[in-house]
This record gives structure tokens, sequence and C-alpha cells, in this order.
């Protein structure tokens, strides 16, 4: 996992507002920036509010 383009070790590393994280997964790689926190663990509906796919943006 890449947090702003720094590797990171420590899985107990916090994330700000703003951060972009890299995470590589299977045969893929995920580029997110996080936009919120929620204040209680919610489903993946309610999780999708919390982060920006920088992947997948407009043109």
């Amino acid at each position: 996992m890449r947090i702003n383009g720094e590797r990171e070790k420590s899985p107990g590393h916090g994330v700000k507002i703003g951060d972009v994280l890299t995470v590589a997964l299977d045969r893929t790689v995920r580029v997110m920036k996080v936009e919120a926190f929620a204040e209680r663990r919610g489903d993946a509906t309610a999780a999708r509010v919390l982060y920006t796919d920088l992947q997948h943006l407009p043109e």
C-alpha cells in the first residue's frame, strides 16, 4: 500500500481526509482519495461516498 505515493509498511498507520491510497489487489491496482470518515461502520453502499476512485473520473 502507498499513502500519498509513499510506501507504508505499518498496518496501523492512520490516514487523513485528502490522502491518496494506492492498493494492489490481486491483479489490479486501486487508487482512491479519502473524502470523509463515517461515525459508525456501514455497508459497502455507505462506504462508497467516503472515497473517490481516481481511476474512474469522468473526463
